[in-house]
C-alpha cells in the first residue's frame, strides 16, 4: 500500500475521533441547562425550575399592571374571601360528618322504615316517585315498604305493580314493598290516618314531587333512629313573633313562618316540613285521636286546604314537651333534594307564605285555649339541629337541600 494512502487514514480517524469528542462535551453542556430523560420521565433541574417560576411571576405582574384601579380593588378584595373559601372547604370535606349521637334522647333499633307518600291526580309524578323510592332506593337504602296514600275517592286505586319497572325474580329483593292505601275522605288530614300493615316505627312522609337522593334517604334514617320522637327532615322552618304585633290579644300566639333564608340567617329553627320527612308511627295515632289532638284543628285543616305539615309540627312539639319539659329538638339533614312541584303547588300560589303565618297564629290559638303552652315558642341553634356536622363549624356554612330554597324571601322583612 502506498504510504500517503495510510497517512490520509489516520488523519482521518483523528479527525473523526475530535469530532465525537466535542459532541459529547456539547451534550454534557447541554444537559446542564435542558431537562434530562432517565427511564422515560422527564427530570427538571433546579435552575430551570427557577426559571419557569420567575416567568409565572413576570407573567403575573404584567397581567396586573394591565388592570384598571377597580379590577385591582374588586380582586383584591376577592382573594382572602376565596383563600378562606378553600381553606374552610378543605377542612370541612377532611373532619365534617355526620352526628352519631344527639344529646338527651332515645334511640331506635329500627333496620328499615316505611316510605308514605302523598299524592292527588297526578299519575305520572306518582309513577316516578314510587320507582323512586320503592326500586331505585328500596331495601338497599333501609326502605322496607312503601305506601301510597290514595285519596281520589271516584277512581278505584290502581294495582301497585303498575307503578313498578319490571324487573324479574331478581328484582323482588331490590324492590320495596308497594301498598294502596284508600281513604274515605278526600282530606289533607288523610295522610296522617294510622297504616295497619305498617311494619317500623319510622315513617318517612313525601309529598309526590319530591325526589330525596338516595344517600341522603339514608343519612335522614339514619338521623331518625338517633332521635326516632323528633320530627328529622330536610325542610327546615322558623316560627317566630312577629316584629310589629297587630293586638294585644295576639301576645304569645302570633307567628310570622319563616323558610330557609331566616333559618340561615339567624340560624335558628323550630320545625320540619313532612313535605320529606321522618316521624314516629305513634304521631298518626295521635294525630287522627279527638281525645289528645283538638278537633278544631282537623278542620281548620279541612276548611283551608292547607297546613296539615304545621298542624303536625305543632303535636309533636306539644306531645313532647308534655313527656319531657321541652319540645323535642327536630333535626335538619342537608341533603340532596329535588323538588318538582315548585312551579305547580300548592307553595307556590300568591300569598302562601302569608296563609302559613295565619295558619302558625289560628293553630297556636286553639292549643292556649286547651290550656297548653304555644307549642312552638322556643328555637333551637341551626348547628345543634343539623345532622350534617361541618368543620371548623361556622354559620355561614349550612346549605338548604334544594338551592331554590334561598327565594322564599315573602317573609324576611316581617
Amino acid at each position: 500500500m502506498h504510504p500517503s494512502g495510510s497517512v490520509g487514514a489516520t488523519a482521518g480517524a483523528s479527525s473523526s475521533t475530535r469530532a465525537v469528542e466535542m459532541r459529547s462535551r456539547a451534550s454534557e453542556m447541554d444537559l446542564e441547562t435542558r431537562p434530562f430523560v432517565t427511564d422515560r420521565k422527564v427530570h427538571r433541574t433546579p435552575h430551570s425550575t427557577g426559571n419557569s417560576f420567575r416567568r409565572i411571576g413576570q407573567q403575573l405582574r404584567l397581567r396586573w399592571s394591565l388592570l384598571s384601579m377597580s379590577a385591582r380593588i374588586i380582586c383584591a378584595l376577592c382573594l382572602p374571601l376565596l383563600l378562606i373559601h378553600v381553606t374552610v372547604g378543605t377542612a370541612d370535606w377532611l373532619w365534617g360528618g355526620y352526628q352519631k349521637t344527639l344529646p338527651n334522647v332515645a334511640t331506635s333499633s329500627a333496620t328499615d322504615f316505611a316510605v308514605v307518600i302523598n299524592t292527588y291526580k297526578r299519575p305520572n309524578m306518582l309513577r316516578e316517585a314510587v320507582q323512586h323510592y320503592a326500586q331505585i332506593c328500596g331495601p338497599r337504602f333501609g326502605v322496607g315498604q312503601v305506601f301510597v296514600v290514595w285519596a281520589e275517592l271516584d277512581v278505584v286505586p290502581p294495582e301497585p305493580s303498575t307503578f313498578l319497572e319490571s324487573a324479574g325474580t331478581r328484582g323482588l329483593k331490590t324492590t320495596a314493598e308497594v301498598h294502596m292505601v284508600a281513604v274515605a275522605k278526600d282530606s289533607l288530614n288523610s295522610r296522617f290516618l294510622p297504616i295497619e300493615r305498617l311494619r317500623s316505627d319510622a315513617i318517612f312522609m313525601v309529598d309526590d314531587d319530591v325526589r330525596v337522593d338516595c344517600q341522603s334517604l339514608r343519612q335522614g334514617f339514619w338521623a331518625w333512629k338517633a332521635s326516632p320522637h323528633s320530627m328529622v327532615g330536610y325542610y327546615p322552618r322558623l316560627a317566630q313573633a312577629p316584629r310589629r304585633r297587630q293586638s294585644v290579644d295576639t301576645v304569645g300566639a302570633e307567628y310570622v313562618y319563616h323558610s330557609w333564608p331566616m333559618v340561615f340567617w339567624k340560624s335558628r329553627l323550630n320545625f320540619i316540613l313532612t313535605k320529606a320527612g321522618f316521624v314516629h308511627r305513634r304521631y298518626l295515632t295521635i294525630y287522627s285521636d279527638p281525645s289528645q289532638h283538638p278537633v278544631e284543628i282537623l278542620d281548620y285543616v279541612d276548611q283551608h286546604f292547607n297546613c296539615e305539615d304545621v298542624a303536625m309540627s305543632l303535636l309533636v312539639a306539644n306531645v313532647t314537651r308534655a313527656e319531657t319539659g321541652i319540645p323535642a329538638l327536630p333535626v335538619y339533614v342537608e341533603a340532596s333534594v329535588s323538588d318538582q312541584g315548585l312551579f305547580g303547588g300548592i307553595s307556590t300560589g300568591s300569598g302562601h307564605m302569608s296563609q302559613r303565618s295565619r295558619c302558625l297564629t289560628d293553630l297556636t290559638k286553639v292549643y292556649i285555649q286547651h290550656g297548653w303552652s304555644p307549642p312552638l315558642d322556643r328555637t333551637f341553634a341551626l348547628a345543634d339541629a343539623s345532622w350534617v356536622q361541618h368543620a371548623p363549624g361556622t354559620w355561614w356554612q349550612h346549605r338548604p337541600s334544594n338551592v331554590f330554597e334561598w327565594f322564599a324571601l315573602e317573609n324576611v322583612f316581617q
